[in-house]
């Protein structure tokens, strides 16, 4: 019984395609999800249009800046604050802050932000309170600051997945689908018959990526319509860029595929003495 044990573990640790799908393939996984922070807040974008032009405004430029959850940038003129609007409302941009001119009696300054993060949002409205006040009460103002949420197009939790899904499809596909083919042709010695064959090698991989390339694209295309048709997902942004990225990710995969031993690979056939092959078995 223990021999046994011992002969089994000993084959499955000389055999590399186990070895790679059982350890390194999962770690692999584990690296790439380890790398997010899913507990971070996130940096969120900022432009501030600066209507008043003071020393005053820029100190509160200054200390917005200065606020690590954010990427601030400056914009002047009414179309970059009538784009950054429209940006906003599109979800292209996290915050727009407005300081109002000074020539005449001062406002309150304006603060829009969308809907998306609401724990972020709250961390930024109170800094930003806190800086204006801190700033005008040196000078002598106010320190008002009125903050407007902008209704922005949420994603659900299941387009989110669906995604994932169409990422996880293209990745087994590719890996798994080609280095089963190759291995097994490798196996079966086709791979060094087409070797004394016209046909040129980089034509044979030619097309066996055009082929997974073709079944990725119409992968994504059913997973991406089930989704759509049948439970009701939308999809936000460019349908063609989808299959761009699809195209690219199985491009990504399938070198993965071709430099990887397939998994659950028969053993090697005796090719005895082969006509184009005479060499005896080992």
């Amino acid at each position: 019984m223990t021999a046994l044990f011992l002969a089994n573990l000993k084959m499955m640790v000389r055999n590399r395609q186990a070895i790679f799908w059982a350890l390194f393939f999962p770690l692999l996984l584990v690296v790439a999800f380890g790398l997010f922070d899913f507990n971070n807040v996130g940096t969120g974008r900022m432009l501030i249009v600066d209507r008043a032009g003071t020393e005053t405004s820029q100190q509160i430029i200054t200390g917005v800046a200065s606020i690590d959850l954010l990427e601030v940038v400056k914009v002047e003129g009414e179309t970059a604050e009538t784009q950054a609007r429209g940006r906003l409302a599109q979800g292209d941009l996290d915050y727009l802050l407005i300081i109002p001119s000074s020539e005449t009696t001062p406002g309150p300054v304006t603060l829009l932000y969308g809907s998306g993060d609401a724990g972020r949002n709250q961390l930024v409205d109170g800094t930003v309170r806190y800086i204006v006040h801190r700033v005008a009460s040196d000078g002598g103002g106010g320190g008002l600051v009125e903050s407007q949420e902008i209704a922005v197009d949420q994603v659900s939790y299941f387009e989110v997945v669906l995604m994932g899904l169409v990422g996880l499809g293209i990745m087994t596909n590719s890996i798994i689908s080609i280095a089963v083919r190759i291995s097994t042709y490798r196996n079966m010695s086709i791979l060094k018959r087409l070797l004394v064959t016209p046909l040129p090698i980089w034509k044979y991989f030619v097309g066996e990526v055009g082929a997974h390339l073709v079944v990725a694209l119409v992968q994504a295309a059913i997973i991406i319509g089930v989704g759509v048709l049948v439970f009701g997902a939308r999809l936000h942004g460019n349908l063609a860029w989808i299959f761009v990225i699809v195209a690219l990710g199985s491009l990504v995969f399938l070198n993965i595929g071709c430099s990887s031993p397939g998994p659950f690979s028969p053993p090697p056939p005796c090719p005895g003495s082969c006509p184009m092959w005479p060499r005896p078995c080992p």
